[in-house]
């Protein structure tokens, strides 16, 4: 009965995975004509017997597959809008990069895509297009990526979208694929194909059992979330993945940084964090998330930010808000937030801390607006508090606002 009336179906979305043994009868069924449809989901039990979408549906604006195959031709793709390819593969054999290219551009009305494993199924080996050919989509406004992570940069060395506002970028390191850090996942001349991350003011780094991740924003309010994956292994090597993200932080984004955030092993060489900071003199707002065995306090972080820059940093040129009319002795001298979580409570952390601070501020960085403090082992037992009121009077000599475990103080 449905076979008859293709000609009127506009919407088809199944429920669940099709099953192996139904999958001849559904991929005879899309084989027929579908003047008028316009949205299709399939999600096949597996792809040992994935069903074609047929040349029939040229009328398709909204395409999820999953598990599935499909021809990678203008006819289908033209005038979608939103297309969801998982784990998918071709009905055609494989593509060179150019060819590849050559049809996405077809697809002028896409507003949304999402690529998950498909780049390296569909895709011949060793193909390239010349560096010159860029595909422009004008409308597209979120675009997820999820292969390895060559390919994901391969594709967005050749990619323009103007009106994007979210992008989402994964690369898969299991089974020993390479990367370096989240960079690997961008082109290589960044200044030409992403100028506006030198205006970047807020970024995100976490590199955690569960997680290895990088976000940030531009001023346009385009959001980026960019990625390492693996399946076949169980957390990450914290603290060289770590160290790799940290350092690529100044490669990055330029001078205009202004919010930072970290999570990881943060115990790591000084020079490291100073050139961190000495990259970002405008930094105004710090958080910093301790993931190691012991959660020591991270001393080479606040040792680094107690000293003095490579650089001497003029007051009013190349950070906002200092008080003082003269060079900054410190670095990050525009500091005004810091935050520090997942560290081991005792009485020489918070000396530790406070000289910190005492020297920041003896050396002509901006007085301290908020600290917080989130220790793993804090309590409220009365040998705690009195410690704390202790330390009170002398933190509000360079901070006005203290926060411990959530509670200001």
């Amino acid at each position: 009965m449905l076979e008859m009336s293709t000609s009127h179906v506009g919407s088809l979305m199944f429920g669940g995975p099709v099953r192996d043994v139904d999958a001849p009868h559904l991929q005879s069924f899309l084989s027929h004509s579908f003047p008028v449809l316009r949205s299709l989901e399939v999600t096949m039990d597996s792809r040992a017997h994935a069903c074609a979408v047929g040349g029939g549906c040229s009328s398709l604006e909204w395409l999820h597959l999953t598990r599935a195959s499909l021809p990678w031709t203008p006819s289908v793709l033209a005038q979608l809008k939103d297309l969801s390819l998982t784990d998918c593969y071709l009905s055609t054999p494989a593509l060179p990069f150019l060819d590849f290219l050559n049809v996405l551009e077809y697809e002028q009305h896409l507003q949304y895509l999402y690529l998950r494993g498909f780049l390296s199924a569909v895709l011949e080996p060793e193909t390239s297009a010349p560096h010159e050919r860029v595909v422009t989509l004008y409308g597209l406004k979120h675009l997820e990526i999820s292969d390895v992570p060559a390919n994901v940069a391969r594709l967005m060395t050749h990619l323009h979208t103007p009106a994007i506002s979210r992008v989402e970028l994964r690369g898969d390191c299991s089974h020993g694929v390479p990367s370096t850090a989240q960079v690997s996942l961008l082109p290589q001349d960044l200044d030409t194909r992403f100028p506006g991350l030198q205006a970047i003011t807020r970024v995100y780094l976490d590199v955690s059992d569960d997680e290895n991740i990088l976000c940030f924003s531009n001023p346009t309010g385009t959001s980026f979330e960019l990625e390492l994956v693996k399946t076949d292994i169980i957390g990450w090597d914290g603290s060289d993945w770590f160290k790799r993200g940290l350092l690529q932080l100044p490669a990055l984004f330029g001078s205009a940084l202004t919010e930072l955030q970290v999570g990881g092993p943060l115990d790591i060489s000084p020079t490291m964090w100073d050139h961190v900071f000495d990259s970002f003199p405008a930094l105004q707002k710090l958080v910093a998330k301790q993931y190691n065995v012991h959660n020591d306090l991270p001393l080479t972080m606040l040792r680094s930010l107690a000293a003095a820059p490579a650089c001497s940093v003029p007051h009013g040129v190349d950070y906002p808000g200092a008080s003082t009319g003269r060079a900054a002795r410190v670095r990050s001298p525009a500091l005004k937030h810091l935050r520090i979580d997942h560290w081991t409570w005792s009485r020489r952390a918070m000396r530790q801390i406070l000289e910190c601070l005492r020297v920041r501020a003896a050396h002509g960085a901006e007085r301290l607006e908020y600290f917080s403090a989130n220790a793993d082992n804090w309590d409220w037992e009365p040998a705690t508090i009195l410690a704390v009121d202790k330390y009170r009077a002398q933190f509000l000599v360079v901070v006005d606002n203290i926060v411990l475990d959530g509670w200001f103080y």
